[in-house]
């Protein structure tokens, strides 16, 4: 198993749930656009300090970049990118979101 390459996924599929582009979270952590696609690609090797501030700013624990074996659904990661989504959407995307959850729970 290619460590560096598991960790790099994992990274970018919490990003990804938490809505953030990689100049996002770039930005928002104090690196470039292309080191975090190179941490993603498991090109680049990023230390635990690094791996820190990615997962604060992610709302995740950095040890949830390692849980290889675990499910992808991370619940802190999903809360984050709905409340993303939530928070920066217009009226009609909030009636829209009301209605697709409404009927979803009508399923279940």
């Amino acid at each position: 198993m290619d460590i560096k390459r598991a960790v790099g996924q994992r990274i970018k599929i919490v990003r990804q749930r938490s809505g953030l582009t990689q100049d996002q979270l770039a930005e928002q952590v104090g690196l470039s656009p292309k080191y975090i696609s190179g941490i993603e690609r498991g090109v680049e090797n990023p230390t635990m300090d690094i791996l820190i501030r990615l997962a604060k700013m992610l709302g995740v624990e950095p040890y949830d970049f390692f849980l290889f074996g675990e499910s992808e659904e991370n619940e802190k990661a999903l809360r984050k990118g709905i409340e993303k989504m939530v928070r920066e959407a217009d009226r009609e995307k909030l009636q829209l979101y009301f209605d697709v959850m409404r009927n979803i729970l009508q399923l279940t």
